[in-house]
């Protein structure tokens, strides 16, 4: 027997088909599809809008570009960084403004902020570090800029041509030389590369004590600032340039802040270096033994210290260790050419006359160049003959790799004869 009641409750469980839930069903079916369409219309409109707007920001910065209406450039500019704020076109545009503006260190900023994806990045880097090296007289952080550029790509020639002259305007000269070599080795050296590895026994700038001065207003205490700047005043006369003279309160050819240097910096190179050359051409090998004690272990890397090492052995009587000295100078910097003219004057003492006339003969050659150098208004700047003789005496030197790059570079055809 079939029970009823449960029968009942199935039937009434059943949904009857009627026009009314039919008519629902196609209400929701629509909403359904309408919704996907403004779904798809949207992502693919949505880009095209974004762009469209872009381009607008970018045409009104344009505008103000070529008008050179910089306040209008700076409302367009951040107007469209706060709409979107990771476009770099925005963020240059902001840049250029504030520049304009006067607004350095905000330009610095804002460049710091493009994307290492950017394709405009490394123009953007090297931008911010002229703003900072120039401008701000922040090397530090330009410095910092130069490198993210070495980063980003490592065969860019601008940054490794401001690092070169930054090291070497501020004496460093273990980072100058390492990355002159560097450069010369994958073929990315600035011209000027050539004649600063030359000098890097002897580096000087006639500027070097306005340049530092103003570096040392933002770091007051900086160790490698502070000694350039007094090595600078020390050794400089600035032949009667009054320009120069008028730029800084230090006077020409003053001794004090070197010395001041010294008890503030025992160990610090430059200045041991700076007073050990005092030392030579003074003749006091008192000094020399007192400067020698004070030098750092990094010493033992620097032709230099090799060199007053040997003076003092030769000043002492003991030629045979003066001499092993001098060679070990002279394996770490070839173109030390007082040192090759140091060891001139012992082989001759020795009698060994031939070895000592090929070594003077190299030597003077080195001084001449060295002269000529120091003579020319910039060192990108050097005449033909100038760069024929510096290839042959790179050659004579051993300096080979050098001087085949820079004949490469100079187009000079045919080796100098040994």
């Amino acid at each position: 027997m079939t029970d009823t009641t449960d029968q009942t409750k199935t039937d009434s469980n059943q949904v009857v088909a009627t026009p009314q839930n039919h008519a629902r069903r196609w209400i929701l079916i629509g909403v359904i599809g309408l919704i996907a369409a403004c779904a798809i219309g949207f992502k693919l409109g949505y880009p095209r809008w974004r762009e469209f707007r872009a381009s607008q920001f970018r045409d009104g910065c344009r505008k103000a570009i070529v008008q050179k209406n910089w306040e209008v450039l700076d409302i367009a500019a951040n107007g469209w960084m706060s709409w979107d704020p990771k476009s770099d076109e925005a963020i240059l545009n902001a840049a250029e403004a504030a520049k304009q503006l006067g607004n350095a260190r905000r330009a610095a900023d804002l460049l710091g902020m493009v994307q290492d994806s950017y394709k405009g990045v490394l123009q953007a880097l090297a931008f911010q570090g002229e703003i900072l090296f120039g401008d701000l007289n922040l090397p530090y952080e330009a410095e910092a800029a130069w490198k993210k550029m070495l980063v980003i790509n490592s065969m860019a020639t601008l940054p490794r041509q401001r690092l070169i002259y930054f090291y070497t305007m501020t004496l460093q000269r273990h980072k100058m030389v390492q990355l002159v070599r560097e450069s010369i080795d994958i073929g990315c050296e600035p011209p000027e590369a050539y004649a600063y590895l030359l000098l890097s026994n002897n580096l000087n700038f006639t500027d070097g004590v306005v340049v530092t001065t103003s570096w040392r207003k933002n770091y007051p205490d900086d160790e490698c600032f502070e000694v350039a700047q007094a090595i600078y005043a020390g050794r400089n006369k600035y032949d009667g340039d009054e320009e120069v003279s008028e730029k800084s309160d230090i006077a020409p050819g003053d001794q004090k802040m070197a010395e001041a240097c010294l008890k503030k910096y025992p160990s610090n190179m430059e200045i041991i270096s700076y007073f050990a050359e005092r030392s030579i051409y003074e003749g006091s090998a008192v000094e020399m033994i007192t400067l020698l004690k004070n030098a750092p272990p990094e010493a033992a890397r620097d032709s230099r210290f090799w060199r007053f090492r040997g003076w003092l052995l030769n000043n002492q009587g003991r030629l045979s260790e003066a001499v092993e000295a001098l060679q070990k100078s002279l394996e770490l910097s070839p173109s030390n050419w007082p040192a090759r003219y140091e060891l001139a004057n012992i082989l001759r003492a020795q009698g060994k006359t031939d070895e000592s006339a090929k070594h003077s003969a190299i030597a003077i050659e080195g001084k001449k160049i060295e002269k000529q150098l120091f003579e020319s208004p910039d060192a990108r700047a050097i005449s033909r003959k100038l760069v024929e003789d510096m290839v042959t005496y790179m050659e004579m030197i051993g300096e080979d790799s050098a001087a085949k790059a820079f004949r490469k570079r100079t187009k000079l055809d045919k080796p100098a004869a040994r």
